[in-house]
């Protein structure tokens, strides 16, 4: 497992999961029907033909020259921040794709490593090689997302990205009457202690991970205990504010809250007679399974699920 530096925010669509990429082939064959359509497929064309004649900086990995050429675009200062945002979306699901994919090939020569204590440099060096650098590119574009991207959101396109804590009585009135009709009911904490093992983490799920101290001492209660929360896929990645009279909102401006900030906002009615210590968000990606040949596949779906679970843990972001 690689432990990375990125912030899990990072994974701005909860269909990040898919890794869309750069693929030229689809991109000519497909055929826009709406203006939007045509749009986007522009500005992909466009990204695709750019990808094409891209000159990587010295010493990236071959497996990685997509994703430094949108790191390098999603910085470009000449684009729309909102086309930045895109770009970099882009960039953290190509990335994730690359990890899920092609894990299993880069990390088994540093496990055997690990386990037989040598190895030949001409197998370990090229998959360090690329952990290093996958590293490097989620601090730079963690970096970019909070001291540019976001920041220009509300300077470039009114889109602001307030905390709850910092929202209006008005507001805090309609985001409560929210959480408890369209949140709580999809929340299930899950205790972690000696009598409940860590619970199954789905690969690109988002993840809480709370610490608790019982507000009032009980005997045989340990004094600190742990649940994990995991964030509906239901749920969508930004909630809209309605506009507020007490604020006197101007009609262009656009708020949004983060699902997980509302979620964490309000995790002390998860738990009544607790008192929140701290909570972390994380996610994790696991490795594609290998797929099924046909003789496993008759055995039926079973087996490729079981082969989910078993799935390693490839990355790890908090």
């Amino acid at each position: 497992m690689t432990p990375s530096p990125a912030d899990p925010r990072l994974a701005i669509s909860r269909s990040s999961d898919q890794g869309p990429g750069l693929r030229a082939g689809d991109l000519l064959s497909f055929r826009p029907q709406t203006h939007r359509e045509r749009r986007i497929v522009e500005r992909a064309r466009a990204l695709a033909e750019g990808l094409r004649t891209f000159t990587p900086p010295e010493h990236t990995p071959e497996e990685l020259r997509e994703t430094a050429y949108l790191l390098q675009e999603a910085a470009n200062l000449n684009r729309p921040v909102l086309e930045r945002l895109r770009i970099l979306g882009l960039m953290a699901a190509t990335l994730d794709q690359f990890c899920v994919d092609s894990a299993q090939a880069w990390t088994t020569p540093l496990q055997e490593a690990r386990v037989s204590g040598s190895a030949s440099p001409a197998r370990v060096q090229p998959p360090l090689q690329v952990a290093v650098y996958a590293g490097d590119v989620l601090r730079r574009a963690a970096a970019l997302f909070r001291d540019q991207i976001l920041p220009g959101l509300s300077q470039e396109a009114n889109v602001f990205l307030p905390h709850p804590a910092t929202l209006a009585r008005e507001e805090r009135v309609w985001l409560r009457a929210f959480f408890q009709e369209q949140v709580y009911p999809l929340l299930t904490p899950l205790a972690v202690d000696p009598g409940h093992p860590f619970p199954f983490i789905s690969s690109f799920s988002m993840n809480f991970l709370v610490e608790l101290r019982g507000a009032v001492p009980a005997r045989g209660r340990p004094s600190v205990m742990y649940a994990r929360i995991k964030a509906p896929r239901l749920l969508p990645r930004f909630i809209r504010l309605p506009a507020s009279s007490e604020r006197g909102d101007p009609v262009e401006e656009k708020r949004f809250l983060w699902s997980e900030d509302v979620m964490h906002f309000f995790l002390a009615e998860l738990f009544p007679g607790m008192r929140v210590q701290s909570a972390h968000l994380f996610r994790v990606l696991r490795a594609t399974p290998v797929p099924l040949d046909a003789i496993q596949w008759n055995d039926g779906r079973r087996t490729l699920h079981h082969r989910h679970l078993a799935a390693p843990v490839v990355r790890l972001d908090v």
